[in-house]
């Protein structure tokens, strides 16, 4: 199929360059200057430059595109356009300067990757449908502007990099020191919990020695008294003995005929005289009182306990 285009040799800027081997790179018709060529159905590539958008700054830049189409309708494209070409690289410039147009030189650069969508292209899409043909991508291959605006583009993005550099420098010093505080309160919680363990260890040592203590001076009490009822067990029964002694003697002085009552008196007043200690008084006249106890013949006895009769 044959397919009339411009004069190649007549280049513009915008113009389209193919990708495509063998593809010319149409013009706008001009008289006598149309020739025929092999028209190609298969997928191209456009390159393509958007001269002179204007930013909403007042910025300009021109912006670098590369644009895959094909021709998927023939009859479509004879019947509605003489350049279908120049229409769809006219709708590609329309919708680069609407999208230009919305945002300052700064942003526009940031939300550069966006024109490598689809759908911020409407325009393009509408027309090619028009004029039979299909687009199926679009990338975005980066911008041009002028020295001194390039500069200073450089300037601001160095600038910018530096402050985000020194940002992040002093979030990671924030950081660090949050993190060196952190370490420094749980190492003092740390401390602090040890010192609590040791003092309620401390405690418990001290109440456990409390009680044995308690419990070993009871036990003590409890031997204490035990000795003391032991002592005072053996004391009463040597006592006795003594007590029964000297009446086995008594009586045995009473069965010789010697007079008891006369012979305790004298043992009593020998005793007043050679101590003066009121236990001498109070152990002769319990002699006396068992002499004449068992003179009488008393069978009830019931001897206090008084060691000095022995």
């Amino acid at each position: 199929m044959l397919f009339r285009s411009s004069d190649p040799s007549q280049d513009s800027e915008g113009s389209a360059v193919a990708a495509t081997e063998g593809q010319v790179r149409p013009q706008a018709p001009k008289t006598g200057a149309g020739k025929f060529s092999k028209l190609q159905l298969n997928s191209t590539a456009l390159h393509y430059t958007v001269k002179g958008v204007r930013a909403a700054d007042e910025a300009r830049l021109d912006v670098r595109l590369a644009v895959s189409c094909q021709l998927v309708d023939v009859n479509q494209m004879l019947d509605s356009s003489c350049d279908p070409i120049q229409d769809l690289l006219q709708a590609l410039t329309a919708d680069v300067f609407k999208f230009g147009g919305k945002y300052s030189l700064d942003v526009l650069l940031e939300k550069s990757a966006a024109l490598s969508e689809l759908e911020n292209f409407p325009g393009l899409k509408t027309r090619a449908e028009q004029v039979g043909f299909c687009v199926s991508n679009i990338v975005y291959r980066g911008y041009k502007t002028t020295n001194t605006l390039e500069k200073m583009l450089n300037d601001t993005i160095t600038s910018r990099h530096q402050q985000r550099l020194e940002q992040e420098h002093l979030a990671a010093e924030q950081q660090l020191q949050t993190l060196r505080l952190e370490s420094e309160v749980a190492l003092s919680e740390q401390q602090n919990e040890r010192e609590r363990q040791k003092q309620a260890l401390a405690l418990a040592l001290q109440a456990e020695q409390d009680k044995f203590d308690a419990a070993k001076v009871a036990e003590a009490h409890q031997q204490r008294l035990g000795l003391e009822a032991r002592e005072h067990d053996q004391h009463m029964r040597l006592s006795q003995k003594q007590d029964e002694a000297t009446l086995v003697a008594l009586q045995k002085m009473k069965d010789l005929g010697v007079d008891l009552n006369r012979y305790l008196e004298s043992l009593a007043l020998s005793q007043a005289g050679m101590s003066s200690s009121s236990s001498a008084s109070k152990g002769g006249s319990e002699a006396l009182r068992l002499a004449r106890g068992a003179a009488l013949g008393s069978a009830t006895y019931a001897p206090a306990p008084s060691p000095d009769l022995a």
